[in-house]
């Protein structure tokens, strides 16, 4: 009997071994799992380059401009194509993912496109700085005036919202404004003076997520205009661009510093990248990740892993019930043969009776 126990022992054993592998399974998953993003793009504003960063850090060039164009922000079409602001160039250009540059419009000289997003018809919302618009320009290059700002408003950063809304970070002005596609202008939230907010992204609940350049803050203003501080930053470090990942972070570049980082929603910041001095990365842009060839793809290096933990799981559930089932058969057996030879005596002859 001591054998029989040690294989009752061994098999049950494999089944909870294969449990814990399936639980396991999902612990290191959820452990090291990145945002599934194509990487992020950055105009390095210093530098003349566009670049491309991996979620792991790896820095690869896009497109090297000519001096003195100061790429300023950047954002991705719905064909994978970069929309770049070309600051001292007056130019909005396109770029695509192998390098290839086009003119998409020629503003007259001064008019310092800055900010630019992509409306769900593909139209390019820009803020001109050096005029105070915001313009509207069609993927064929016909521009049109949304809105005219007043003073020195220096409209920086925008994005355009589910409503289909352009919300514009008036850095000059110190306000986060609201212009329908009409030009209906409404403020959002005033900020102190000096705050400087530079550019914003939209979550998926509507809260507009602040670079605060003179403040070195990036906050978040929900719909019905309350300020919440997600992370301060040292100070000189001027955080610049901001974008949204799928995982919910935001990625976030640091002007003066030369970094690229990820804040998440409750201020935990971590180095994506640093740059060489002078890089100055400004604008950035969560690139969609390619369209995974399978499940597995879409998560990861440890996506196959996590495909069959549920059957791995299964299996190890198959394996204990029926590791049970034959042991509890075999006690059984051995009970009522354990039984039987306790009632069984011998007649003279030999012969076994009950």
């Amino acid at each position: 009997m001591v054998v029989t126990d040690r294989k009752h022992i061994r098999l049950p054993s494999a089944a909870f071994l294969m449990l814990a592998l399936a639980l396991l399974s999902h612990s290191i998953v959820g452990v090291n799992a990145r945002p599934h993003t194509g990487g992020y793009v950055v105009a390095e504003y210093g530098a003349h380059v566009l670049s491309k960063v991996t979620s792991d850090g790896a820095r690869t060039v896009v497109y090297t401009f000519a001096g003195n164009t100061w790429p300023r922000n950047v954002a991705v079409d719905s064909d994978g194509n970069y929309i770049v602001t070309e600051l001292l160039a007056d130019v909005l250009s396109r770029i695509t993912p192998n390098g290839l540059r086009t003119t998409i419009y020629n503003f007259p000289r001064g008019t310092i496109p800055d900010g630019v997003a992509i409306d769900s018809q593909g139209n390019y919302l820009v803020t001109e700085s050096g005029v105070n618009v915001l313009s509207r320009i069609t993927a064929s290059g016909v521009r049109t005036v949304v809105y005219g700002f007043s003073g020195w408003t220096w409209a920086a950063g925008v994005a355009v919202d589910s409503a289909g809304d352009y919300v514009v970070a008036e850095s000059g002005a110190d306000v986060l404004s609201k212009i329908t596609p009409s030009g209906v202008r409404k403020v959002i939230y005033r900020f102190d003076g000096g705050a400087w907010p530079m550019n914003v992204a939209i979550d998926s609940e509507g809260n507009c997520i602040v670079t605060e350049y003179g403040v070195y803050l990036l906050s978040k203003i929900t719909p019905n205009g309350v300020r919440t501080v997600i992370h301060r930053f040292p100070a000189g470090t001027w955080p610049a661009g901001v974008a949204i990942d799928p995982a919910g972070g935001y990625i976030v570049t640091e002007l003066l510093l030369n970094v690229l980082s990820r804040i998440t929603p409750s201020g935990v910041r971590t180095v994506i990248h640093s740059y060489p001095a002078g890089t100055l990365p400004a604008g950035v842009v969560v690139v969609p990740a390619r369209e995974p060839s399978s499940s597995a793809d879409a998560l990861g290096p440890a996506g196959k892993l996590t495909i069959l933990a549920p059957y791995l799981a299964l299996a190890g559930l198959i394996l204990a019930a029926s590791t049970v089932y034959v042991v509890n058969r075999r006690r059984k057996a051995h009970h009522e043969t354990s039984e039987a030879k306790g009632s069984m005596h011998f007649t003279s002859t030999g012969r076994r009776v009950l």
